[in-house]
């Protein structure tokens, strides 16, 4: 080769060389309007990025260059100096993947020039995607910007709703949809939107809302001009109130003290070795201990801790043993407190409230639940199903199956047990804990496993700590008992009974005449042994309760359907017409928080009256129902005591003598009995010795159900002496005997 030839080649892969390493500035331009119309971007808040290969470094979002709209037109712009050659990219709002272009293929792009491309829109959605209007109608689509209120401390978005309420639908704030924040991938866009169907070109004035009743509303009213067609507002902020990106918020000094004297006696802190530290609301959803300071020493068992938090914000907090964010070391339950304008110093409070100190041992308790009652009502599958048990010692999780997951006894397949140990633990503190259905197969059996025990109105189980190896809990589930199930054909008719004056004169009162009040059950195996349709729930409508005779006391008679059994867990709501909205007694997690009734029985899966009377309740605003009884025998028992007479409207189908009332008893007791037929009717007394003491009735008497009263005198009218008798019913068909017993 000669060298004119070599020095050509060199010429020519230099050439190459340099097209290949020049580079041109290349300008990309995406269009936010339609996402900051829906709501779905903030300017002011957000930013807008662009990753993929012709970035460096390449798909990295967190690095990825800001695009910029300064003539505040919605279109954001950036300009890239890359090389030429093939790339592909794509836009996406903020710095991590989840809000990005949902795009079928990323954007490819291929660089050979410097150039300015057109915009395009994001995700390519050039237009507002409205919801379909029907004939007649337009969509009218508004979006409101909370920010500010969030900025200053007026919303919260974890615990308060946006509501749009107005002309076009009748300015209930009560029925109004809660507004929707449409931020894809999560977290806080604040920007809340809704639609309506509306008249076109017609104007309505409007205004926004925090929660679903005025009082919190904006200030001034807003007006809108639908036009002929689908219509989306642009975003407002509430009251007018801009964000300010420069806002510092107010902030307040909360001191915290613990006495940590008694858990230091105990054995269950050391100071020397271990830390208490305060965790709350202020720190987000997640409280997070890991996070806070240790508190110091004030003296020497009280410790303290101050911190900075909004002020004018009400907060939720606890003391913890110990900073790791595991479940123990936790106190029971929350602490709340509201923060003002002003530092504040809270006063000394013991942790866990605990102001005792106590013996402090290591032991066991077996837990122990029998499922045979849900098995017969066909709501347990011994089968598919298993049982958990959840409380105070677990934290209330299944995470750690050896603390939560019961185990099947091989014997008797209802049978579940569980043997939980106790290190370092109060003797006599109280372990809340709940029985809890894994159901194998939600479709057939009810949805919602959780206990509702009839014997706590509906609140946790509750268990002393005895510091032994041995201790043992037993119970049915529910603490519903085999003597209760209903399964024989009886059609029982239990009737509820309120008396509703107390919901009258409220601020918002029940009016009798508009509002429909309903009987709601709170126990979920109950209500799907009756096969109620949809989900336990507060607005289950299955028993109307109306007040025929105009004295304020509501009644309405239930049909239990069979198999099931006779405990009701329950309490009282109405529909508010005038405020479109159901109100219920209040209702919750403690402790007989519902109320807790039974239908009498005299024996083991016998009820003699049907339909069976309920006392009459009374409508309450307390959470903790006085109205409770505590099992089916008492009930009938003090329906026996207040029924003394003639009870002939009821008709049995069979001739009974039923135990007397109260027995022992001095000097009187009642007597029960069944007459299917009209007839001649013996009652008379006999000792022990078989001698006749006293007669109680003899003569005719009509069919139904009488009780009678033996005053404890015998036939010379002197009280007899302590010691058993015998009281004798007779019939012309039918003879029966009972024993008692007199007791001075």
């Amino acid at each position: 080769m000669n060298k004119l030839s070599i020095l050509f080649i060199i010429l020519l892969f230099g050439s190459f060389t340099f097209l290949n390493a020049q580079t041109f500035d290349v300008t990309f331009q995406v269009d936010m309007n339609v996402k900051m119309v829906t709501g779905e971007f903030d300017s002011l808040r957000q930013e807008v990025r662009m990753t993929g290969t012709i970035t460096d470094p390449e798909w990295n979002p967190a690095e990825a260059p800001i695009l910029e709209d300064p003539d505040g037109d919605g279109i954001f712009a950036t300009t890239l100096n890359v090389a030429a050659g093939d790339y592909v990219y794509k836009y996406l709002i903020g710095d991590a993947w989840g809000n990005d272009e949902t795009l079928a293929d990323n954007r490819a792009i291929t660089v050979s020039a410097t150039e300015t491309l057109d915009p395009v829109f994001y995700s390519n959605v050039s237009e507002v995607d409205f919801p379909v209007a029907p004939q007649d109608s337009v969509i009218l689509m508004l979006t409101v910007d909370m920010s500010r209120q969030r900025q200053i401390g007026a919303f919260d978005p974890n615990t308060q709703v946006v509501r749009c309420a107005g002309a076009m639908q009748g300015w209930s704030p009560e029925n109004a949809p809660d507004m929707v924040d449409f931020l894809v991938g999560g977290g806080e866009n604040l920007v809340y939107q809704v639609t309506y169907e509306v008249d076109p070109s017609t104007s309505y004035d409007y205004k926004f809302l925090i929660g679903t009743a005025w009082g919190n509303d904006e200030t001034n009213n807003r007006s809108v001009s639908v036009a002929a067609n689908d219509t989306a507002i642009w975003p407002v902020y509430y009251n007018d109130e801009p964000y300010d990106p420069d806002f510092v918020p107010d902030t307040v000094a909360v001191t915290f003290n613990v006495d940590m004297s008694v858990k230091i006696l105990e054995g269950l802190f050391d100071p020397a070795v271990e830390a208490v530290v305060v965790a709350g609301t202020w720190q987000g959803s997640d409280w997070t201990p890991e996070l806070s300071d240790s508190m110091i020493v004030a003296t020497d068992s009280v410790f303290t801790s101050t911190v900075k938090m909004l002020a004018n914000v009400d907060y939720e907090y606890k003391f913890k043993i110990g900073k790791s964010a595991e479940d123990t070391g936790w106190e029971t339950d929350n602490r709340q407190f509201s923060a003002g304008g002003e530092d504040t110093v809270l006063a000394t409070v013991f942790f866990d409230n605990d102001t005792i100190v106590s013996e402090i041992k290591d032991g066991k308790i077996e837990f122990t639940v029998d499922m045979s009652v849900l098995a017969e009502l066909g709501l347990y599958d011994a089968i598919n199903d298993s049982v958990k048990l959840m409380g105070d010692f677990n934290g209330w999780s299944d995470s750690d199956p050896t603390k939560s997951e019961m185990e099947q006894d091989f014997g008797d397949p209802n049978i579940w047990f569980l043997q939980i140990t106790f290190e370092k633990t109060p003797v006599e503190e109280i372990q809340n804990f709940k029985f809890l259905v894994n159901l194998g197969d939600t479709l057939t059996i009810w949805t919602d496993g959780w206990e509702r025990p009839l014997t706590h109105g509906g609140g946790n189980r509750m268990v002393g700590f005895e510091g032994t190896e041995t201790q043992v809990y037993e119970t049915m589930y529910d603490d519903v008992q085999t003597d209760y199930v209903l399964n024989g054909g009886d059609n029982l008719q239990v009737t509820f009974s309120v008396d509703m004056r107390p919901a009258m004169l409220e601020v918002d009162p029940f009016n009798p005449a508009e509002d429909s009040l309903w009987w709601v059950s709170e126990q979920p195996l109950f209500a799907f042994s009756q096969g109620w349709p949809g989900t336990w729930d507060n607005d289950m409508k299955v028993l109307l309760l109306e007040d025929l005779d105009g004295d304020s006391i509501f009644t309405g008679t239930l049909t239990v359907t069979e198999p099931s059994f006779n405990g009701f867990e329950y309490r009282y709501g109405y529909d508010d017409k005038s405020a479109g909205a159901r109100v219920l007694e209040p209702g919750g997690y403690a402790n007989f928080a519902y109320r807790v009734r039974y239908a009498g029985q005299d024996e083991a899966r016998n009820f003699p009256v049907n339909p069976w009377p309920m006392p009459v309740d009374t409508w309450t605003d307390t959470e903790i129902k006085e109205d409770q009884e505590t099992n089916p025998y008492q009930s009938y028992d003090d329906y026996l005591a207040t029924s003394i007479g003639d009870l002939a409207e009821v008709t049995p189908n069979r001739f009974k003598l039923y135990k007397n009332y109260p027995n022992p008893f001095n000097p009187s007791t009642n007597l029960k009995f069944d007459l299917p037929e009209a007839g001649v009717v013996k009652l008379n007394i006999y000792n022990v010795l078989g001698q006749k003491v006293a007669t109680v009735y003899d003569g005719n008497l009509k069919a139904g159900q009488h009780i009678m009263t033996w005053s404890g005198k015998d036939v010379s009218g002197g009280l007899v002496a302590t010691g058993v008798y015998f009281f004798r019913l007779e019939t012309e068909k039918h003879v029966a005997v009972r024993k008692m017993v007199m007791l001075k």
